[in-house]
């Protein structure tokens, strides 16, 4: 081989190491993040009878009973599905890409993260609800500057009687590079 082939071969080999170094270019530090989904109060019910206990076990004994009463009405589900949050992104989710960390999706696991200077997309599978049905979550946001995104996630539910898709439109808005007591919590669960 000569030096040409060898620089030409070392060129495709290293391109795909070039496109995963990308970071999507964010800015670092606490957002807002408001969402909207299609998720309907009859699916939230179906979701929230699913719920393992063990997503109560941190809560207190007293509060218990009336936090399994909301979920079980669906309406805790559908409200944390339509409304806003605060979220720490750090450097780490700008290469690696952003990935959920509620209850709902803890039964999710990362098997591709893709990411760019403008964009990123982040694909999970996930635990079904019965039977140990496979279901799929798609997370993808594109950074229209440093301090504003757009983006979506989709997650379809297998496991339940009438599968369905859930699909939530998210806008996030940087506040601040300090995260607070919120870089504290994510570093608690990761």
């Amino acid at each position: 081989m000569n030096k040409l082939q060898l620089t030409c071969a070392g060129i495709v080999l290293l391109q795909p190491l070039l496109i995963a170094a990308e970071t999507t270019s964010l800015r670092t530090g606490l957002w807002e993040l408001t969402f909207k989904s299609d998720l309907t109060l009859e699916q939230a019910r179906r979701l929230s009878a699913k719920i393992p206990d063990v997503l109560f076990a941190k809560v207190p004994t007293s509060q218990r009973t009336e936090l399994k009463r909301l979920y079980e009405s669906g309406e805790l589900l559908r409200n944390a599905l339509n409304g806003s949050d605060t979220l720490c992104i750090t450097e780490e989710d700008l290469e690696h890409g952003i990935q959920p960390t509620t209850d709902i999706d803890e039964s999710c696991t990362v098997v591709a993260a893709t990411t760019h200077t403008s964009w990123q997309q982040v694909q999970l599978v996930c635990a079904g609800l019965e039977n140990d049905a496979l279901g799929k979550a798609v997370i993808t946001i594109a950074a229209k500057d440093a301090t504003t995104l757009t983006g979506n996630i989709t997650r379809n539910v297998t496991g339940v009687a009438k599968p369905f898709n859930i699909r939530v439109e998210l806008h996030g808005t940087w506040l601040d590079s300090q995260c607070g007591e919120e870089a504290a919590e994510e570093d608690e669960t990761r």
